[in-house]
C-alpha cells in the first residue's frame, strides 16, 4: 500500500469506481449520471477537426476520472493544450504569423489580438489558459482537481474556442 494522495490501481481494483470525495459505494448508474455533465460542453463544427479531436481526448480522459480520480486533472492538462492548438489553427487558417514567426502561446495570442481576431476584452481569459497550461506542464507535485473545477474549465475553454472560429 502506498501513501499517495490517490488510490493505487491494482489488477484487483482496476474495474472499481474511485470513491474519492464520496463516502459511499459508487454504482454504475451513479457513475453514468456523473459523466453526463462532461458532454454538455461542445465544440462547433466550425472548429477545425484536429482541435475537436484533441478536445474529445481531453473529455474522455476526464470522464475516466470516475475510475481513477487523478485523470480529472490529467484531462484538464490536455484541455489547456487544446486551447493552444486552437490558437495555432486560427493563425494557420487566417494566415497570421506570430511575432518572430514563433508559434508560442503568447506570440499567437498577441498576433490574433493585434489583427482583431480576438477581442482585447478576452485577452485575460486566454492568458489564464496559458498560465494554467504552464502550471500543469511544470508540476512540482501531483495536483488533484475535483470534477467541478474541471467541468468549469471545460465550459470556459469550449466557449472561447467556439468564439475564435465563429
Amino acid at each position: 500500500m502506498n501513501n499517495f494522495k490517490f488510490r493505487e490501481l491494482t489488477p484487483e481494483n482496476f474495474f472499481e469506481y474511485d470513491k474519492r470525495g464520496s463516502n459511499k459505494e459508487i454504482s454504475r448508474e451513479l457513475a453514468i449520471e456523473a459523466t453526463k455533465f462532461f458532454f454538455e460542453a461542445q465544440l462547433s463544427e466550425k472548429v477545425p477537426k484536429d482541435t475537436r479531436e484533441l478536445f474529445e481526448v481531453a473529455r474522455a480522459v476526464m470522464i475516466y476520472g470516475v475510475n481513477f480520480y487523478p485523470l480529472y486533472t490529467v484531462g484538464a492538462e490536455q484541455l489547456f493544450r487544446v486551447a493552444e492548438n486552437a490558437l495555432r489553427m486560427k493563425c494557420n487558417q487566417t494566415g497570421i504569423v506570430p511575432n518572430q514567426g514563433k508559434y508560442m502561446f503568447a506570440n499567437m495570442l498577441g498576433a490574433l489580438v493585434g489583427n482583431r481576431v480576438i477581442d482585447r476584452e478576452h485577452i485575460d481569459i486566454w492568458y489564464s489558459f496559458k498560465k494554467l497550461r504552464n502550471i500543469f506542464s511544470h508540476p512540482e507535485f501531483q495536483q488533484l482537481f475535483p470534477p467541478g473545477d474541471v467541468l468549469d474549465w471545460m465550459d470556459l475553454v469550449s466557449e472561447y474556442i467556439n468564439r475564435l472560429f465563429e
